[in-house]
């Protein structure tokens, strides 16, 4: 029973129907390989895991920081000058998305599907 649910909500439903991966597909993957310090392995199970990991940690550890300031934790308070250079060198606001940020992140997606398609193993896949 459960692994029926696990593989009708975690299997790839457009690599099941088309046979090719999704732009997304092996993301998960490629953020264990990550942890585990093997970058290679990360790469090949999808190009873009190394920056999405990047990116979702600086906006946790960002989003961490300022709930610790607006709670006043005395353990945030201790590190403040640390965090404060940390804090400095992140965006303080984040810009909207606009239409050229959009048709970016879409060439982006574009070319990480093309590259995980043409040019790595579908062992990865």
């Amino acid at each position: 029973m459960m692994s029926t649910f696990i593989e009708f909500f975690f299997n790839c439903k457009f690599k099941h129907l088309t046979g090719f991966p999704c732009p997304f597909c092996g993301l998960i993957r490629s953020f264990l390989c990550l942890i585990h310090l093997n970058l290679k392995e990360s790469f090949l199970y999808n190009p873009l895991g190394i920056p999405i990991f990047i990116i979702s940690f600086i906006c946790f550890f960002n989003a961490f920081i300022e709930f610790g300031y607006k709670k006043n934790i005395k353990l945030i308070k201790q590190f403040h000058p640390f965090l404060a250079f940390l804090k400095r060198s992140l965006p303080s606001k984040y810009k909207e998305l606009n239409s050229k940020h959009l048709f970016l992140l879409l060439a982006i997606t574009l070319i990480n599907w093309i590259i995980k398609i043409f040019f790595i193993s579908s062992h990865y896949w």
